[in-house]
């Protein structure tokens, strides 16, 4: 998969597109890839959230989806080696929060090439700061996808959506 893979689904199914998400290894590692795959046939795009411990950005249904894929064992680099064995039907792109990112290290993007991942959502990684991951990405043809919220201020909002690939992802309300 790719970021241009990416692109061209969104273009495809536009104007309506469904975007399906997934907490990564819910309910279960097992149970995970036979789930993830029967997603994948329905939605154009699948989200897959990276259980986290203290998601703070995601509501009560995530945070207990999250807490009990860790619980099971779930984790970022069980995700990626799942993801390598599967062949699905729409692109995938992981939300994380930026430290199960920085875990892994240099390994990172490759690891994420390797799993036929299209690209990131990060939300606790300020575009400012983003530099030197998204050419990472970039160079792999894998997409750094940026977030806007009704806050963003409108000129920030419009530097944010074109730095971004794939797509924009618009927060539409305040709040988780």
């Amino acid at each position: 998969m790719s970021a241009t893979r990416l692109g061209e689904t969104l273009r495809r199914a536009a104007p309506h597109a469904l975007v399906a998400y997934v907490t990564g290894g819910y309910p279960s590692p097992d149970r995970f890839p036979r789930i993830l795959g029967e997603v994948a046939r329905h939605a154009d795009v699948v989200e897959i959230g990276v259980p986290f411990s203290d998601p703070m950005a995601d509501g009560v249904t995530l945070q207990q989806t999250s807490t009990e894929a860790l619980r099971r064992g779930a984790t970022l680099g069980g995700l990626l080696q799942t993801l390598e064995g599967l062949r699905l039907d729409a692109p995938v792109v992981l939300m994380s929060y930026l430290n199960p990112l920085l875990a892994l290290g240099p390994e990172l993007v490759p690891r994420l090439a390797a799993s036929g991942v299209s690209g990131l959502v990060v939300p606790d990684l300020p575009a400012e700061e983003a530099d030197a991951l998204d050419r990472a990405l970039d160079a792999r043809d894998l997409a750094l996808v940026q977030l806007v919220s009704p806050s963003t201020p409108l000129e920030r909002a419009k530097a944010l959506a074109r730095r971004s690939r794939g797509f924009t992802y618009v927060v539409t309300g305040r709040g988780v």
